[in-house]
């Protein structure tokens, strides 16, 4: 009885991981990546640690509580699709109101880590929070849901200029415009892979708004982002080491736009993956810019 009674638990424990996504670390990058380097920019290179500590916990829960109510909404439409038919709300394995408790039981894990920030931070989660629950809707009726998620991701950096400075300066707002505009080009590219099962199913994303002019329109972002992330470093005065990084960055995305190329599906979800690398070494470069 006791082996049986291990074993559902770790079924169930499984389940609830695979709907949280954990099982793909590396992904979780873009979501940490992009409030970490805000910190230390908002921190002059010197951030509180017991608020970097909350950042990295608090973008790991909510990117976990964002994919619980995405394929909550999405779970109808999920059946539909080759490669999401898998997923625990439609084979079963996960109930809908499990995923709603788990849903529940995340935002709260992320209250208890905002509530050691300051006031406006509190407030400004709360936004966050609501761009998170907005975005599977979005899919329904806005041209451009890519453009509603990448404010849910990036709404850390707001966050951290927040917790860290106790404001959120029209610097934070650079920042925050050259993540948003990166992060867009990367969704965008990951809505290419699916285009053909979004018009299937009446769904839109940008990638379909674009149509052909997609790649053009990737690679203005990325170039837009880029130059933002280069005043950035100018106006921070951050050392060689930040340029030496954000040219490294830059050719994983000329990478990415060769992955892209031929519209392979394969090959595109290669192409947003290889996104997580570029955040990580724009973190990279903040960190040892200050140095």
């Amino acid at each position: 009885m006791d082996v049986i009674s291990k074993g559902y638990v770790a079924d169930r424990i499984y389940n609830y991981a695979t709907l949280m996504r954990l099982k793909t670390s590396l992904v979780v990058l873009r979501y940490v990546c992009p409030s970490l380097y805000a910190l230390w920019l908002a921190g002059k290179g010197r951030p509180d640690p017991l608020i970097v500590v909350i950042f990295i916990l608090g973008a790991i829960v909510m990117r976990s509580a964002g994919w619980v109510i995405n394929d909550y909404i999405d779970r109808d439409i999920d059946s539909k699709v080759a490669r999401t038919r898998n997923r625990p709300l439609v084979t079963g394995k996960v109930s809908t109101r499990e995923a709603l408790i788990l849903f529940a039981f995340l935002c709260f894990c992320a209250f208890l880590l905002v509530a050691f920030l300051n006031t406006l931070t509190i407030i400004l989660a709360f936004v966050g929070l609501g761009l998170t629950i907005l975005y599977p809707f979005c899919k329904r009726f806005f041209f451009s849901p890519e453009l509603v998620v990448s404010f849910a991701i990036c709404w850390g950096v707001v966050l951290a200029f927040a917790a860290q400075a106790g404001s959120v300066p029209f610097f934070a707002l650079r920042v925050f415009a050259a993540t948003v505009l990166l992060m867009i080009s990367e969704a965008t590219i990951y809505a290419i892979a699916d285009r053909d099962e979004d018009l299937m199913i009446g769904l839109k994303s940008t990638a379909i708004f674009l149509k052909h002019y997609d790649r053009l329109v990737i690679g203005l972002l990325q170039f837009s982002g880029a130059f933002l992330l280069i005043y950035i470093g100018y106006k921070e005065s951050l050392n060689y080491f930040y340029y030496i990084a954000l040219g490294f960055a830059v050719g994983s995305l000329l990478y990415g736009q060769y992955l892209i190329k031929d519209y392979e599906a394969e090959k595109c979800i290669r192409a947003w993956k290889n996104y997580s690398w570029f955040w990580l070494i724009i973190l990279i470069g903040v960190l040892i810019g200050y140095e």
